[in-house]
């Protein structure tokens, strides 16, 4: 079940992404793709750990791995959108 919510979390994420390159910015280029998706990732990991660890005990080691991770992630995902939105115009 718990790989079921993690492909979940990665299509929604991708999602998102997409909607947001195609309706509001247009974004076809593997450069502006790259550093908007890393700037959307890196709001999106601070947003989530921001909400977690106000309910748990304060990992700051945890908290910084798992930003720079959502940033790195998110620049993937905003160059691979990027690229696709590039190939179909």
């Amino acid at each position: 079940m718990n790989l079921l919510f993690i492909f979940l979390g990665c299509m929604t994420f991708g999602l998102f992404v997409s909607y947001l390159f195609n309706r509001w910015a247009g974004i076809t280029n593997l450069t502006k793709g790259f550093t908007t998706g890393g700037v959307i990732g890196l709001f999106t990991g601070l947003s989530m750990n921001f909400f977690m660890y106000a309910s748990m005990p304060l990992n700051m080691e945890s908290m910084a791995i798992d930003v720079v991770l959502s940033t790195i992630l998110g620049a993937c995902v905003g160059t691979t959108v990027a690229f696709v939105n590039g190939k179909m115009k």
